[in-house]
């Protein structure tokens, strides 16, 4: 199939993604569950077209994306996204916009250039969610602030999109009592279950797999380190604990001591898992789904988790889970040292890997992001040969 976006002939209803950079599959959670997205969408019969708006993609980016026949428009043709809506126009059937400064930039100019277009919003994260928890932690008046403001610019984006998405049922509260007449769902992203291989260290070993960048990961690492791992060491003196992860600070690899490992992300996370013994998500803010439990669970590992890190993903009155959320350094070390025994993690990884299967499939992805998209006619062949020519 030609995926080329100028001289190709393709009768099918065209969407186009943007995002600050080209989606990996090695990436960020939000880069993998925008990548599960479009290929749902190209699953459900559209063409699919990627532009970035911050960090323009490479011949690598555009490869990678054609082998899955989406089209990644580029300079020459396409310098940035405001040329791509004025160049395909009316030809659009989806606009979807990832994260808030998207909505924001190309909400109002889809309208002008793509008047018929569906716009979609994937908020990505309610940041002003967790601008606002951030603060409450850390008793930061001036996070509060921020948190304000951009919780007016989120509901502006609610009322000016078609669609909202998010990964989070709380998320979702928290958007259609702030905007009444926003239109929000609940769409995951595709987690596929892993085949994994245990190899049992000589000492138990936990993981915090994080993308540091954020604020919310790296005082989850500093709480782990300096708060729960002096309980583990009187408990579980043997025990190891890995950091693992992107954009790791100066401050953070300071952490490093002759049971706390520091890792820089590498290509195959698994590799970085396959001695570890459980994982760990100690987040004390955050908004949306965490990533760590489906990493956690689709290797077959269990984890213990804050209740923040379980937020949306969990319920949490659910018997099942409460030995898996902790708060407290206590509760937290003692979590840990109760799912070292292989027998308690096994139950916690068969129901949560029950979970991957129902709700964090490519069907379950595509079956709700399916009723969004305008109808694709019967019979394609009467529809405009000429898409982005």
């Amino acid at each position: 199939m030609t995926v080329s976006p100028a001289g190709s002939i393709d009768p099918r209803p065209v969407a186009l993604f943007i995002d600050d950079r080209t989606p990996d599959p090695e990436g960020d959670a939000c880069s993998v569950a925008l990548l599960s997205h479009i290929r749902a969408v190209h699953s459900l019969g559209y063409r699919c077209c990627f532009m970035a708006s911050r960090m323009l993609s490479t011949l690598e980016d555009q490869l990678r994306l054609e082998q899955e026949g989406i089209a990644c428009l580029m300079p020459p043709l396409y310098g940035c996204p405001e040329e791509a809506l004025r160049q395909l126009g009316a030809k659009l059937e989806v606009v979807y916009l990832h994260r808030l400064n998207n909505a924001e930039s190309y909400a109002a100019l889809t309208r002008a250039f793509a008047p018929t277009a569906t716009i979609i919003w994937n908020v990505a994260e309610l940041t002003s969610l967790r601008l606002h928890r951030q603060a409450a932690i850390e008793c930061r008046p001036e996070c509060e602030r921020s948190a304000c403001r951009l919780e007016l610019r989120e509901n502006m984006c609610a009322w000016m999109t078609d669609f909202i998405l998010t990964y989070s049922s709380v998320e979702a509260r928290h958007l259609s009592r702030a905007v009444p007449t926003a239109n929000v769902h609940l769409v995951p992203w595709a987690a596929p279950l892993s085949v994994y291989k245990r190899r049992n260290p000589n000492t138990p070993v936990i993981a915090f797999v994080g993308e540091f960048a954020h604020d919310s990961a790296l005082d989850a690492a500093e709480w782990l380190v300096l708060a729960i791992m002096p309980l583990l060491r009187k408990t579980t003196p043997d025990l190891h604990c890995r950091l693992i992860g992107s954009a790791m600070p100066p401050a953070l690899r300071a952490l490093a001591t002759k049971d706390v490992e520091i890792i820089e992300t590498l290509p195959n996370l698994a590799d970085n898992l396959t001695d570890v013994s459980l994982c760990v998500a100690p987040l004390r803010f955050g908004a949306g789904i965490t990533r760590q439990a489906l990493d956690a669970w689709s290797v077959g590992l269990p984890i213990v988790m804050t209740s923040i890190a379980a937020e949306g993903l969990l319920h949490l009155a659910d018997r099942t889970w409460r030995p898996s959320l902790a708060d407290t350094p206590t509760t937290f070390a003692e979590g840990i040292t109760a799912f070292l025994d292989p027998a308690i993690g096994r139950k916690q990884v068969t129901a949560g890997r029950k979970i991957l299967k129902t709700r964090f499939s490519e069907q379950a992805v595509a079956t709700a992001l399916s009723p969004l998209l305008p109808a694709i006619p019967q019979d394609i062949n009467n529809s405009d040969p000429t898409l982005l020519n």
